[in-house]
């Protein structure tokens, strides 16, 4: 006797079943484009706009923050229900979500008194947004950069909104857009090349690493007049002579005779210490000592660094002046100047070599 109540209650229910089915509205869903069971219906523009489940769920995921098909679905119903009119993408929304009390924030809007501030120096210049907005809403959503780190002039990134759709509705409004692209311009960058260095700025480095040099010599020869001081200097690749010896010499010409400038390739890891690029002045100093053969003079090449040339957003080159000691390195030989700074360097800076 159970089983054959069970039996029927099978039956009444799939008998049901069969029913339900049959009633339903069976069409072609205006999203896509597909024959199912229709679960919506609304009129847009005059036509039957028909919507299956699967649609709707989609179009609930939009409204949650899904961005899935919501560009082919637009353009598929204005294709087909808005041809040879300039409706917009925005007023099929409003008829698609059936949010008429929402009040509506365009992009425009949106970001109108959102600023874009830089920090630090392009290539690696991190972008700053500031929410100078009076409007009641707008003025309490959090913007955050995307990707807003290592930023150079050209670059572009991402500003969004922090704020989800749903929040949004709760507070009455609907916005078409959270995200805008910014590009990067006008930030300070480091200079790439020695042809933007001009001639007055050059000038300067030029007096400043001659003073440098000259000072430190004075220095060194003041002690005592003792060789060992000076030799260091003056005979750098040199230890034959003796120590102790008084020495008595004559700068004949102090001149400049090369340029190194080295950028930073592309690509290559920086860090705490990592230089974007280095420039070199490398001078030739004649002398003669009491050791110098008559009629000719000894010669020693002196590098004075700079680093970290910036270029300003108002077109002014800025140079930091480097340490008044003079950098190892120095020598009698020009060629071992240009492996100790050039070559040795030539994996991860781009080189450019200016003689005078």
């Amino acid at each position: 006797m159970k089983t054959k109540r069970f039996l029927c209650l099978v039956l009444v229910i799939f008998a049901m079943t069969l029913f339900i089915t049959a009633c339903a509205t069976r069409g072609i869903c205006s999203f896509c484009d597909e024959r199912k069971i229709i679960v919506d219906e609304d009129q847009f523009l005059g036509a039957t706009l028909r919507i299956c489940q699967d649609c709707v769920n989609e179009i609930e995921a939009y409204r949650r923050g899904s961005r899935e098909r919501r560009e082919d679905a637009i353009n598929d119903l204005i294709q087909q229900f808005a041809v040879g009119s300039d409706i917009q993408a925005q007023e099929y929304n409003e008829v698609a979500y059936d949010k008429p009390e929402l009040t509506r924030i365009t992009s425009a809007e949106l970001f109108a008194d959102i600023h874009v501030e830089y920090e630090g120096v392009s290539p690696s210049a991190r972008a700053v947004i500031r929410n100078a907005s009076n409007h009641e809403f707008i003025r309490n959503i959090i913007f955050r950069a995307d990707n807003g780190t290592n930023l150079a002039n050209g670059n572009t990134f991402t500003v969004r909104a922090d704020i989800r759709p749903e929040q949004a509705e709760r507070s009455g409004y609907f916005i078409e857009d959270f995200e805008k692209t910014f590009v990067v311009e006008g930030v300070d960058e480091y200079i790439s090349s020695f042809s933007i260095i001009d001639n007055e700025t050059f000038e300067s480095m030029d007096k400043f690493a001659r003073d440098v040099i000259e000072s430190a010599i004075a220095r060194r020869g003041g002690q005592d007049g003792n060789f060992g001081w000076i030799r260091q200097y003056l005979y750098p690749d040199t230890s034959s002579l003796g120590v102790g010896w008084n020495l008595e010499y004559d700068i004949i010409e102090l001149n400049l005779v090369n340029v190194y400038f080295l950028s930073l390739k592309d690509g290559i890891q920086t860090g705490f210490n990592t230089s974007y690029n280095l420039v070199y002045l490398v001078y030739e100093l004649k002398f003669t000592t009491r050791f110098t053969d008559g009629g000719n003079f000894d010669v020693v090449y002196f590098p004075i660094e700079f680093r970290d040339i910036v270029l300003r957003s108002t077109g002014i080159v800025d140079v930091e002046r480097p340490s008044t000691s003079i950098p190892r390195g120095r020598s009698n030989h020009l060629d071992n100047v240009y492996r100790d700074f050039v070559t040795a360097n030539r994996a991860r800076y781009d080189i450019e070599v200016i003689s005078f």
